[in-house]
């Protein structure tokens, strides 16, 4: 490959272009076992894939959640991540904490209709239930 069609560091796409979507496809396809990265540089070469292109894929897919790195035992190996499970959505409160008269939820609090208490919510409370 020529010089002229390597990307330079500052060349390289932003994170939301879709083609990051295409040059880390092969990376994922070959995860599906866990492999260190000695291992991944070896498919590199055997498949002419770039090494700065693998490892700019890996970094795009680790700031994703895609795959995880193990750094135990001395060396790095590479998985892909397991699925997250969302964390549970609290029910927002009903009373008010200072008169328990009712509270009424709004974009982005929850009133109190007896004595104007507000309560901002964190953002694990579940504001659609009321």
């Amino acid at each position: 490959m020529s010089r002229s069609r390597i990307l330079r560091h500052d060349e390289l796409p932003e994170s939301c272009n879709p083609i990051w979507v295409e040059w880390t496809e092969p990376v994922l396809a070959i995860l599906v076992k866990p492999l260190t990265t000695e291992q991944l540089k070896d498919w590199a070469r055997s498949e002419k894939f770039e090494m700065g292109k693998l490892v700019n894929s890996l970094a795009w897919l680790e700031t994703r959640g895609l795959v995880a790195a193990d750094r135990t035992n001395g060396h790095v190996v590479w998985t892909v991540a397991p699925p997250k499970t969302p964390k549970p959505r609290r029910p927002m409160p009903t009373c008010c904490p200072r008169c328990k008269g009712p509270m009424v939820p709004e974009p982005e609090r929850v009133a109190c209709l007896k004595c104007g208490h507000s309560v901002y919510p964190p953002g694990d409370w579940d504001v659609g239930t009321y």
